[in-house]
């Protein structure tokens, strides 16, 4: 399913939605019986869309630049799914981190990778 530049709209009109965070679950259960898998690529925020989308999938893929800013995200996002699994999709379940641009002459990108050893 293509995304538009409507899509930006859409957080806005989350904002006052009942149950918002669950809006994605309820449309994919309708569809998702006639596909074996959905992908649904999230920007890098932690935003409305993005919680939508940790509530209704089964299980994350989250891809990371060995960047120092990347790795602060990459915090920030495993907090988020802690508590989405706590509270909103206790079915959650992490695949993998997927390290991308890695440089292996910077530092700071050895020791990113030193820390996801098993992903190399």
């Amino acid at each position: 399913m293509p995304s538009n530049i409507e899509l930006s709209a859409t957080e806005v009109n989350l904002v006052n939605t009942m149950s918002r965070e669950t809006v994605l679950k309820i449309y994919l259960q309708d569809i998702k019986k006639s596909y074996d898998y959905i992908l649904i690529d999230c920007m890098p925020s932690l935003r409305m869309i993005t919680l939508n989308a940790l509530t209704a999938v089964d299980s994350v893929i989250i891809s990371v630049q060995s960047y120092y800013l990347s790795a602060k995200g990459l915090e920030h996002l495993l907090k988020t799914i802690r508590k989405v699994q706590r509270q909103l999709n206790p079915k959650l379940n992490i695949e993998g981190i997927l390290l991308t641009m890695t440089q292996e002459r910077t530092n700071f990108s050895k020791e990113i990778t030193e820390l996801f050893p098993h992903l190399e």
